[in-house]
């Protein structure tokens, strides 16, 4: 009986997250915050489903989730672009740690009464935005090509920062000594490293692609491979996210890559995936994806309504301070109004954080419980303001606020209307011209289905 009610229960949340991306199509609602309300009612409400119930798999199914998202966006960069968003992206991850860092040790100092270390520990957990969460929103959402990687890029950036920092300020209140500049190496090396074993695995598969698609059975190699770079990079001790984003960095842009030798036979130059292969993992990373966010919704706990408060405190001002970090990292000749008001309320917090508490628990610092409790509650506000306010935000219902807060930045209509395009048109048409090019040029033979 158990077994046929949860296999029900899977059926039905696929045939739901179908249609709450629909909605999300013609309402402007994310799907984010539907699917979260079911794992809540699943979980902490109803009781039929815990975090407890799959143990060990559910941390290991939170990572492939965003392995593979990360690998999608990757795919859908192309360097010109990313190195436009680097910049941008890089003065928000940092700003927008060390200020969201600052208030939620503030809040909690002034308001809960948490020991200043116990406080500074909640700060860099909850410092940095989700990957997880913040991909997967800002990437259906009317914004500029460059805007959109700047996003994806903090996010990244803000996951390795709160990981090192927060294990370093954990590690260093268990040995009563704290070593900036050894957490500064670490947080370089990551980052780093993580690229270059991505980049580089991600170059040699892109070699032998045509080679494998000889064999049966073949069109899960690729995330499989995947799968290998964010896991060697995690074995030693790198950042698993930026091997992912790496590789998909590297296939998005093979055409564009040299050959080993210039006397390279044509099977072994680099390719990407193919239109074929793209639709299936598309579909692949919309399941995992609507998995990814039920459990994340059973993962939260009911902490009373004494400690939902002072969540919603710390969320509004880490809300507060937003736009003030946007407006010093994105430039205004090169971002429209809109990208830096989907920019302000983009700030999530998600499993990392999570994660993180439980393991402030473990350690018995001073607090932890409800340490873990305060960051359980604000990843659960932050994630239904953000998906309340991007609603909001399409339907034009936060220009008025955004003028007074974001004034330096340009109102530009045009501009989103052919960000709308380029999501949709604009790239199909440049993949049938790819096709047709292939097919009927006599030059180099090349498969059609490159």
């Amino acid at each position: 009986m158990e077994l046929a009610v949860t296999v029900i229960a899977i059926g039905a949340i696929v045939f739901l997250a179908h249609l709450f991306s629909i909605l999300f199509e013609r309402t402007k609602v994310p799907d984010v915050l539907p699917l979260v309300t079911i794992g809540l009612i699943l979980g902490p409400i109803l009781g039929l489903a815990t975090q407890e119930h799959l143990g060990e798999v559910g941390p290991v199914f939170s990572n492939l989730t965003l392995v593979l998202i990360l690998f999608e966006s990757g795919l859908n960069m192309k360097l010109t672009a990313l190195k436009d968003a680097v910049r941008p992206a890089s003065i928000l991850g940092i700003l927008g740690y060390i200020a969201s860092t600052l208030v939620v040790m503030f809040v909690s100092i002034h308001v809960y009464g948490l020991e200043p270390m116990t406080a500074l520990v909640l700060g860099a957990i909850l410092g940095g935005t989700a990957a997880s969460v913040a991909v997967p929103l800002t990437k259906d959402l009317s914004m500029t090509k460059r805007s959109r990687m700047s996003l994806m890029l903090e996010s990244v950036l803000g996951n390795v920062l709160t990981i090192v920092v927060s294990l370093a300020l954990l590690t260093a209140i268990e040995q009563d000594k704290l070593k900036p500049f050894m957490v500064l190496g670490n947080i370089i090396s990551t980052f780093t490293m993580g690229s270059i074993i991505g980049g580089c695995l991600g170059y040699a598969w892109c070699t032998l692609l045509a080679k494998v698609r000889t064999l049966d059975n073949t069109k899960f190699t690729t995330p499989a491979f995947v799968c290998i770079a964010f896991g060697l990079a995690k074995l030693f001790g790198f950042s698993g996210m930026m091997a992912a984003l790496a590789f998909g960095i590297v296939m998005g842009n093979a055409r564009k890559l040299p050959p080993i030798s210039p006397n390279t036979i044509s099977d072994l130059r680099p390719r990407s995936i193919n239109a074929e292969e793209r639709a299936l993992f598309s579909e692949l990373v919309f399941l995992m994806k609507t998995f990814f966010f039920v459990y994340l919704g059973m993962s939260i706990r009911w902490i009373g309504t004494e400690m939902l408060l002072t969540g919603l405190i710390i969320t509004v001002c880490l809300l507060a301070v937003r736009p003030l970090v946007v407006s010093l990292s994105f430039n205004p000749r090169e971002s429209t109004r809109f990208d830096a008001t989907i920019a302000s309320i983009m700030m999530p917090r998600g499993l990392a954080s999570a994660v993180l508490a439980s393991i402030a628990v473990e350690k018995q610092i001073a607090d932890a419980v409800v340490l873990q409790n305060c960051a359980y509650t604000v990843i659960l506000l932050s994630i239904a303001l953000v998906a309340i306010f991007t609603f909001f935000c399409e339907r034009g219902w936060l220009n008025a606020p955004a003028s007074v807060l974001l004034f330096r930045f340009p109102v530009d209509e045009e501009e989103g209307q052919s960000s709308q395009l380029e999501k949709g048109e604009s790239n199909s048409a440049h993949e049938a011209l790819i096709e047709f090019v292939q097919v009927n040029t006599s030059g180099e033979k090349r498969p059609k289905n490159e």
